[in-house]
């Protein structure tokens, strides 16, 4: 990723969720790493550089038995956290390597992921056509492949095809 860059997760959480975490990694740290723990309303951000650091709370990012988008934008000092469209935290960059990140990934059980997107500031060139935007309301629609899901929530995720990494 580099400055500018967003990726944007789109699932539904189930019912009866205990614990959502999601992380963007590096080959030697986590930059970012998101931990909900179900039914409590706030949300804790951490990184591991190699241990981990001090947490910080923002508020809850997802509702048991609802559709989620969740988008992350790598700013200059910042990585920025939208929920549906609004922007909601700033995590501060406490990682030497944060323009490394080589996998996003969700380890959870609890819930569905449809369709996983990145946006690049400097996309590369591809005489492929741009795919149709995926549907925004949670509700299925994943292509199955690829870094795109139709999945359940565990394991990481990372594009199949070097033209499908960066979308524009």
């Amino acid at each position: 990723m580099e400055i500018g860059d967003v990726i944007t997760f789109n699932g539904t959480v189930f019912s009866q969720a205990s614990s959502l975490r999601a992380n963007l990694i590096t080959t030697r740290e986590i930059p970012l790493h998101i931990r909900q723990d179900m039914p409590n309303p706030s949300t804790s951000f951490n990184n591991n550089p190699g241990a981990w650091g001090h947490a910080l709370w923002g508020p809850g990012l997802f509702r048991l038995g609802q559709p989620f988008q969740i988008s992350v934008k790598l700013d200059i000092s910042v990585f920025r956290i939208s929920a549906n469209n609004v922007e909601i935290y700033q995590f501060p960059i406490r990682t030497v390597n944060w323009n490394v990140i080589t996998a996003f990934g969700m380890e959870s059980a609890y819930w569905m992921s449809n369709w996983v997107e990145m946006k690049c500031i400097r996309s590369p060139t591809t005489t492929r056509a741009p795919r149709t935007r995926r549907p925004g309301n949670g509700n299925g629609g994943g292509h199955g492949h690829g870094g795109h899901g139709g999945g359940y929530g565990s394991g990481s995720f990372s594009s199949s095809d070097s033209s499908e990494s960066c979308e524009y």
